[in-house]
């Protein structure tokens, strides 16, 4: 019995020490493939597949940020829009609180020409 348990004990042994050479190895080699690809790409630069990707990537971005900078410039311009809009609603207000009315709608109707807010 003591001999069986020996042997057992052995086996499992020799197996996890196996298992654990086994990993390091893989491991290892993973670690060389990287290292190896690292200096490839030092030495002959991108792979054409890598450049399409790159080219494909960059072509993504772009389109991204052209459709951003344009919603930012279709709010800004919709901001100055409402900004000017107030602006003149409270100057005809004043106007018309400190003018006399005829001279109130007379500035009124000139500033409304001026600055068409359409």
């Amino acid at each position: 019995m003591a001999a069986a348990l020996r042997w057992w004990s052995w086996a499992v042994n020799w197996v996890v020490a196996n298992l654990e050479a086994s990993e390091r190895l893989v491991i290892e080699l993973r670690q060389e493939k990287e290292q190896q690809e690292r200096y490839r790409m030092q030495v002959e630069g991108l792979t054409e597949e890598e450049l399409l990707l790159l080219d494909l990537v960059f072509s993504a971005w772009l389109v991204q940020h052209t459709d951003m900078m344009t919603r930012m410039q279709r709010t800004t311009r919709r901001s100055a829009q409402q900004s000017s809009a107030l602006l003149l609603l409270c100057l005809d207000i004043w106007t018309e609180s400190a003018l006399a009315p005829r001279r109130a709608d007379n500035l009124r109707r000139r500033r409304h020409v001026r600055f068409d807010i359409a």
